[in-house]
């Protein structure tokens, strides 16, 4: 994560009515909770949620091209204005010592960390904690993370970054060049995003989702 300048954020007494929705943001709300988990498989575990698929084609060539262009359309119908309000991601911690070091992001973004999550048994680590880190006036690489994501089975490291937007009340969780899920903490986003994104809905969860979207009509 490395950032780039955006203007100064505004004091609080100067935010017009959009910023005070936005610190009252129910995904935030959530995602600073330590009672949310928030583990794949996200779609299954969450009724608000859309699956969608990224690869296809016959060639590696073509489904990895496919999958870029298509992770990059879900992220701008989520976000449009090209940056999300902060990126999550987990610190797992083996024998103690976290797994990875995340100083140099601690260091250049405003960050919030939730510590002691449950671990899940598919995981041996002692301890899980989610760190938080919050857009403010900088922009996030989100076109650079979306790329090691999608690489994910061909080694390229990651730390499974999920993109978050206060206005939309969702994250962005691509998993890998197969796919993405989307939650959302309103059923109202969750409709209003359905027909939006139903272009790139996974045809095996289909059913599924029409489901769900008749459940929150």
């Amino acid at each position: 994560l490395s950032p780039s300048r955006l203007k100064p954020k505004p004091k609080l007494s100067t935010l017009n009515p959009l910023h005070r929705i936005l610190e009252m943001s129910k995904i935030q709300n959530l995602i600073e909770n330590q009672n949310f988990s928030y583990l794949q498989p996200y779609f299954y575990e969450h009724e608000t949620a859309l699956r969608c698929e990224l690869g296809t084609g016959e060639t590696d060539t073509v489904w990895m091209q496919n999958a870029r262009k298509r992770a990059l359309a879900v992220f701008r119908i989520l976000f449009p204005e090209g940056n999300a309000d902060a990126v999550i991601f987990n610190e797992w911690q083996y024998d103690g010592d976290p797994e990875e070091d995340f100083s140099g992001i601690l260091k250049t973004y405003r960050h919030k960390i939730i510590r002691n999550l449950p671990v899940p048994d598919w995981n041996t680590a002692l301890h899980r904690n989610r760190i938080i880190c919050y857009a403010d006036d900088k922009l996030f690489p989100c076109e650079k993370i979306i790329q090691n994501l999608l690489l994910e089975d061909f080694g390229v490291p990651n730390h499974e970054e999920s993109f978050v937007s206060f206005c939309n009340e969702c994250i962005l969780s691509v998993y890998d060049d197969r796919g993405c899920d989307i939650f959302f903490a309103d059923s109202g986003k969750f409709r209003e995003f359905y027909p939006l994104l139903e272009p790139f809905f996974l045809d095996y969860d289909r059913n599924l989702m029409q489901e769900r979207l008749d459940k929150f009509s």
